[in-house]
Formats: C-alpha cells, sequence, structure tokens
C-alpha cells in the first residue's frame, strides 16, 4: 500500500493541501483537475515529502521540464552523468543493456539540443525507466510524443501495472490502462485536496 497524506507545503507555502489516500500496487491512478488547480505542483509537493511518506519504496519521477541544462552533452553524455549521480539506484549495471535503450540507440549520439519535444521527452522516460523502482509518478508523459511513441509509452505503463507496481499518471487525456482508477484534485475553498473520483 503507497501512503500520501499531506497537510502542509513544502513546495508552495500558499498553498493548502489536503492529501489523504491509500494507492494500490497494481493500479493505474489518473490524476486530472482544471489547468492552474495545482496537479504539476501536487507532484512537486510528492517529491519533497517522500522521505516522511513511504522511504521503503524507490520512486522514480518524470516532470514537464525540458533538458536545457544539459544541451551541451550527447544522449549517450547525459545518460553517463545520470548513472553516476543516482549510482545504486538501477537494475542494469550498465544503461546500454536495457532493452528500450538499444531499441532507442539512433538517439544515443545526438545533442542534447538537436532533440525534437517528442524526443526530449522519450529520453526523460528512459532515463526514469533506468532507475530500479516500485513507484513511477508521471506528469504530463505523453507531451510532444508521436502516436507510435504514445503507443509504446502505453504498452510499457500497462507492463508495470501487470507487475504489480505502483503508477501515477498526470494526463489531460483519457488513460487507455486496466486497472484504473481515476483521481480529482479540487479547490475547497482554500484548500487543495485530492479525492477517488470513480475506478475502472
Amino acid at each position: 500500500m503507497l501512503k500520501i497524506k499531506i497537510n502542509n507545503s513544502l513546495y508552495n507555502t500558499k498553498l493548502n493541501w489536503k492529501v489523504d489516500l491509500n494507492l494500490k500496487a497494481g493500479v493505474a491512478y489518473h490524476l486530472k483537475g482544471e489547468n492552474g488547480l495545482g496537479k504539476t505542483s501536487l507532484i512537486e509537493e510528492l517529491k519533497l515529502h517522500w522521505k516522511e511518506l513511504n522511504p521503503e519504496l524507490r520512486y522514480a519521477f518524470t516532470d514537464q521540464e525540458e533538458l536545457n541544462g544539459f544541451q551541451d552533452l550527447s544522449v549517450t553524455g547525459l545518460m553517463d552523468v545520470f548513472w553516476e549521480v543516482t549510482q545504486g539506484r538501477h537494475s542494469q549495471s550498465d544503461w546500454r543493456e536495457i532493452p528500450l535503450f538499444v531499441k532507442s540507440q539512433k538517439l544515443w549520439d545526438k545533442n542534447i539540443r538537436q532533440l525534437s519535444g517528442g524526443e526530449n521527452q522519450w529520453v526523460k522516460i528512459l532515463m526514469m525507466l533506468s532507475l530500479d523502482s516500485e513507484v513511477w509518478i508521471l506528469d504530463e508523459p505523453y507531451q510532444s510524443l508521436d502516436a507510435h511513441k504514445q503507443g509504446e509509452l502505453t504498452e510499457l505503463l500497462q507492463h508495470w501495472i501487470y507487475q504489480g507496481k505502483y503508477l501515477l499518471v498526470v494526463h489531460h487525456g483519457d488513460l487507455h490502462l486496466a486497472p484504473l482508477i481515476t483521481l480529482g484534485l479540487v479547490a475547497d475553498t482554500q484548500v487543495l485536496r485530492l479525492e477517488e473520483t470513480h475506478g475502472h
């Protein structure tokens, strides 16, 4: 069980939060809510609160940011740096051994500044995939991906669920995963709260 309980903000102290959920493994949780309400802020809250919430569960996040700070590196250079910084958190001894990386080998020698929006997004997903984790939390992971890559991502997420792992996805559109539970982020006077809206 993944316990998420937040009563105070570490990310944006102007926001009041009321989040109290128990998420089950092997289920996709789809976080929805109006633009500007705070879905991305909630992801940042989870990062900052993680050690007090679920220190025993290893996690990996993707966000909506570009890889701007690494524009002088190739994808290979970025992955080598990432591998070094996150050492001890990997499922393989070398990122080049991960099958999805092998399938994406045409990106390896590309400079980060040369990546299209979809390629940038795919590299971030690969970075998350390289971590040995039990929880994936993704903020708009389908952003800029073409239809083929969106299908690959859906297959990857579905496989993750079948493995009995934890998955929370912020996504504006429909999420075609099973089993699926939709969570709504709603404003209640000065409090933002997260609640289960319906299940499938």
